[in-house]
């Protein structure tokens, strides 16, 4: 989901883009443009990167703005904001044309393997990425990572890593291919290795492609409440309801079915409670708050001991901070993965779009601190990954363990 709602969100944007060529003198002005509005409207602009070294960025990328082709313009505008430091500063290089490699990466520990693929890649699913170009993964990960905002930590790097490195435009822009749209992807697969010419393909095609992947273990069935973005089901074996919080409804949704989210947790009986928030990108952290409202009048929970939340690498901005909150809120046990969103960290965002090229992108405008110690990440206190076996095979052992978990601790 957390690419789909990626993918709608650019394509949003890409409708109102300028697809003319832009003129050196137009690119220069929207990158001055990019400097005013960082010092404008960002609540903290130079926590990491000095005002000076900024400024001397920006100088130095003005001058070679006549001898870069657009890729290379757009990378490096993307460093610039990067270079800011904080997740919700980030230049959306999907919001002007652009293609993608019709692949789907995801990393198990170190490995970066194929989880979907186009049509005349599906062989390929199961493998892993060994170089692009002949340069290595962990190679293209030092090398790309100045250009890839939108991180907080090495954990939310490596979500954005595996996912823009289908973008051409970056590839061709960072120097990582010298062709536009088209690059060498070599994949390991058992011991056997092999090394293929992809040609780039539309995003519309690109999101179209979807992982033969599903979950199978628990299986899960789902209870008849409409809630945009968030799932509802009840596991008696284990005397659990599990909620899967997959994105964010608005806050108004959430109360409106209050009453039928409750009647339903209620007829279950259950004592135990698990919130997933694996996969969730963020939104409107009142609507979690909304949720937990709802939640904490149930008195059939055994909110002592068997309230959990489930984060991942993928787990940023409100949906970190809701996981941060529930557990003070529901006395949850966090248990999976790190998380990609900082726990102190800048948020929100100012949505803004350059005036020449219309190109979008987003400066932070709030400081959130929902840690008393300084950290990186939300850290679960039972860590709990999946196995790459385990994804191919449907098993969602972190869920699994959970709910085992709870089903050995009594009444």
């Amino acid at each position: 989901m957390f690419k789909q709602l990626l993918l709608l969100f650019f394509s949003l944007c890409c409708a109102a883009t300028n697809a003319q060529p832009l003129s050196t003198a137009q690119w220069k002005k929207d990158i001055l443009t990019l400097q005013a509005s960082v010092k404008q409207h960002h609540i903290n602009p130079f926590h990491t990167i000095s005002e000076g070294a900024f400024d001397q960025h920006v100088s130095q990328l003005l001058n070679k703005v006549p001898d870069l082709n657009e890729a290379e313009i757009e990378v490096q505008i993307s460093h610039l904001l990067a270079s800011i430091g904080d997740g919700h500063s980030r230049y959306n290089l999907m919001s002007g044309p652009h293609k993608h490699y019709p692949f789907n990466f995801q990393f198990f520990g170190e490995h970066l393997r194929v989880v979907a693929a186009a049509k005349p890649y599906q062989h390929l699913i199961g493998s892993e990425l060994v170089a692009i170009n002949q340069i290595k993964v962990s190679e293209l990960q030092k090398k790309l990572k100045p250009y890839i905002s939108g991180v907080d930590n090495i954990y939310s790097f490596k979500v954005r890593f595996a996912f823009q490195i289908t973008i051409a435009k970056l590839l061709f822009g960072s120097g990582v291919s010298r062709e536009q749209y088209t690059a060498k992807f070599t994949f390991k697969q058992n011991t056997m290795t092999s090394t293929h010419t992809v040609k780039a393909v539309t995003m519309h095609q690109f999101a179209q492609i979807t992982s033969p992947f599903k979950r199978a273990n628990p299986t899960l069935t789902w209870q008849p409440i409409k809630l945009d973005g968030i799932r509802f089901a009840t596991l008696p074996a284990y005397d659990t309801v599990y909620i899967d919080f997959d994105h964010y409804p608005e806050p108004l949704s959430v109360i409106t079915l209050c009453d039928a989210i409750q009647k339903t947790i209620r007829k279950s009986s259950a004592n135990a409670l698990i919130i997933d928030f694996r996969g969730n990108g963020g939104g409107n952290f009142y609507s979690g708050l909304a949720l937990s409202s709802c939640l904490l009048p149930l008195d059939q929970f055994d909110w002592q001991n068997k309230i959990a939340v489930l984060i991942d690498h993928v787990t940023f901005s409100a949906a970190m901070s809701n996981a941060a909150q529930f557990k003070s809120l529901l006395n949850a046990q966090i248990i999976g993965t790190p998380s990609g969103g900082d726990p102190n960290h800048y948020s929100e965002t100012h949505r803004l779009s350059l005036p020449h090229s219309h190109r979008r992108y987003s400066l932070s405008k709030r400081y959130y601190s929902f840690s008393s110690v300084s950290s990186d990440a939300l850290y679960p206190d039972k860590h709990l990954t999946q196995s790459w076996d385990e994804y191919q095979q449907g098993i969602d052992q972190p869920l699994l363990s959970t709910l085992s978990l709870f089903k050995n601790l009594q009444r």
